[in-house]
């Protein structure tokens, strides 16, 4: 290189240099596949097992747009069928990878996203520190350290990133805690049908506790809508179709029946 311009002479001369970047694993950041391309994933795999195409858009919600989760739902699918009634339960290796993500999480933001994973698709402080009897400055912190696990959305709101670590998660909460959390849930002002679905979660592991410990709540601000039908026949129950509304009441678990009292009935027949 040295005599090199000298050889040359007039003629003009480039020096291309190169360098190799250090060597050790490259971190490429791949966002989830949007719903269409989950879709043809699914239909593609689910064809290659002899599945129906249909269950495609079942499955799709599951995956969170996680290409490896679609290639296990599919597999799982071929392998034990899909339930009649319900999801069909978290394949193994989905389970793993959600557990792991799970293992980092700090001990005092665990109860946060436990009750993260009790309310579902809409996440706030607000709904957090009602069902943990905390505040919301506190819950809003913890949702922001949890910012790998969740997403933010627009309104001050969250979600879960991956849908099998809400499914961990939630399955990992005491049967006792998720009552409770579902009851709180339930009277909160909100939309009738998430409220509905929190009261027949309730009931149902409030049945399964015995009626052990009594999920208790008293409200004594604004009308608060239950869904009627989805309470059991117990003493003091209401009953019927419609909506109800109540100044001061209480729910009571007895004999595992969700009992309103000082409710009545505003409309429906």
């Amino acid at each position: 290189m040295a005599d090199l311009p000298a050889r040359l002479g007039p003629l003009p001369l480039a020096v291309v240099v190169t360098d190799r970047a250090p060597a050790g694993p490259s971190a490429v950041a791949l966002q989830p596949l949007g719903a269409a391309d989950t879709g043809r994933l699914l239909r593609h795999l689910l064809d290659q097992s002899g599945s129906p195409h249909r269950l495609a858009a079942r499955l799709a919600p599951l995956c969170g747009g996680i290409p490896g989760y679609a290639v296990e739902y599919a597999r799982a699918v071929a392998a034990d069928g899909f339930p009649k009634c319900g999801e069909p339960p978290l394949p193994a290796r989905v389970r793993g990878i959600a557990s792991a993500r799970l293992g980092r999480v700090d001990e005092r933001d665990r109860a946060v996203l436990g009750a993260a994973a009790i309310l579902g698709d809409t996440i706030s402080a607000e709904a957090v520190a009602a069902l943990l009897g905390g505040d919301a400055s506190t819950a809003r912190a913890a949702l922001a350290r949890l910012g790998g696990l969740l997403v933010e959305r627009p309104g001050a709101e969250y979600t879960f990133a991956d849908p099998a670590v809400r499914q961990v998660v939630y399955a990992r909460l005491p049967r006792a805690v998720r009552a409770g959390h579902h009851w709180r849930a339930a009277l909160r002002p909100g939309i009738p049908v998430a409220r509905a679905r929190h009261w027949r979660a309730a009931s149902a592991l409030d049945r399964a506790l015995h009626g052990g410990r009594a999920a208790t709540d008293e409200s004594r601000s604004g009308q608060v809508g239950v869904a009627l039908g989805i309470t059991g026949p117990g003493p003091g129950s209401v009953r019927g179709r419609g909506w109800v509304s109540a100044g001061p009441w209480s729910v009571r678990g007895r004999g595992g029946w969700a009992v309103l009292r000082g409710a009545r009935e505003v409309e429906g027949g």
